[in-house]
């Protein structure tokens, strides 16, 4: 990758990835990617499905992308350096149709945060940075975003001469509060843990990240069966070595969404659901039957399971959100407006059922 990386740099071109699927350039969506409109915003990103997501946030508030560049899920190591990162903004930043940046990925090495920091700093543009867990010097001149929900909604206000605020949630506290009071009531007193079981990397680690501020015992890569929360995700290369990416084929999600319902612990199961080009045809009918099938078995064991999601998507994409969230909520699952709202919500869940029990 190094070595490919530094080839581009010679040539003056981009090298899109690796271990990072989605692309928009000057509108041409590129592999995992989701039908959303040209506008003022451009964004470089060290994530898929994060970038994703903040597209498609960008798009359901009214403005649209100019660029949306994937460097690669490992591009920001300090083994890579920030190659192409590197590159996407200054791309950015002499790019004529982009008025706001947008910086997100995982938590970048501290030898290459160094040295984008010094790049943002030189900035003329206003610019969006998101990092999970990364916190930003008081003297920045960027908009240091907690979440890809709020580095969307940033981008947007700055794009519209605004300035951005923190968010937690585009619903009622009240509505959000009766949401977890009709979730916890029926439930079992063994049941207490979030059982994330995720396709998409970024939003995986976001929804690991936020769960870990709110609750104790917070686990990654597992299924659990033991006394603590768990988020895994299935697109890591261990899962999909010889199968297809669960964005495309279900059937190893459809597999943990059953296990996680056989658990008498299992309280909430958390779930992403990604539309877009490349994606399956309808990823929502493809998780149904499993989720139908937890929901069944619970009820049978006495126990009620409360489904949280997300979707990813936008109304023009093949699959239509309006059709996946609707499908979704017919079969009792409880659909948010982002990853981020959805990871809180399950949250809020299991801090009711503990400090009840």
């Amino acid at each position: 990758e190094v070595e490919l990386k530094h080839v581009a740099l010679a040539k003056g071109l981009l090298m899109l990835g690796a271990d990072c699927g989605t692309a928009i350039i000057n509108g041409v969506p590129l592999g995992f990617a989701n039908v959303v409109p040209r506008g003022r915003v451009g964004l470089a990103a060290a994530s898929g499905t994060g970038l994703q997501e903040v597209c498609c946030l960008i798009a359901a508030a009214g403005e649209g992308i100019s660029q949306a560049i994937g460097v690669g899920g490992r591009d920001l190591t300090d083994e890579v350096g920030g190659l192409m990162m590197a590159q996407a903004v200054e791309i950015l930043a002499a790019d004529p149709a982009t008025e706001v940046i947008g910086v997100l990925g995982k938590p970048p090495g501290p030898r290459t945060w160094q040295r984008l920091q010094t790049q943002l700093l030189q900035l003329r543009k206003p610019c969006v940075v998101h990092f999970p867990r990364l916190v930003s010097a008081a003297d920045v001149t960027w908009y240091a975003a907690a979440t890809l929900e709020e580095a969307a909604l940033g981008a947007v206000a700055l794009v519209r001469g605004m300035r951005p605020t923190p968010i937690e949630s585009t619903r009622p506290r009240e509505e959000i509060a009766r949401c977890i009071e009709d979730a916890t009531r029926p439930m079992h007193p063994r049941q207490r843990f979030v059982r994330g079981i995720y396709a998409g990397g970024t939003l995986a680690f976001e929804a690991l990240s936020l769960l870990q501020a709110k609750l104790p015992n917070v686990c990654p890569g597992m299924l659990g069966g033991g006394e603590g929360h768990s988020v895994v995700d299935l697109g890591e290369d261990r899962f999909t070595l010889g199968r297809p990416h669960p964005m495309i084929d279900g059937t190893l999600r459809r597999e943990w969404i059953r296990k996680a319902a056989e658990e008498p612990s299992t309280a909430v199961i958390l779930l992403d659901v990604i539309l877009g080009y490349s994606a399956h045809a309808n990823p929502a009918g493809e998780l149904l039957p499993s989720i139908q099938q937890a929901t069944r078995q619970a009820q049978a064991a006495g126990r009620h399971l409360a489904v949280v999601a997300s979707v990813c998507g936008t109304e023009h994409d093949p699959q239509r959100r309006s059709d996946q969230v609707n499908a979704l909520r017919a079969h009792g699952v409880i659909v948010m407006p982002s990853n981020a709202q959805a990871a809180r919500l399950a949250a809020g869940i299991a801090a009711h059922l503990a400090g009840e029990r």
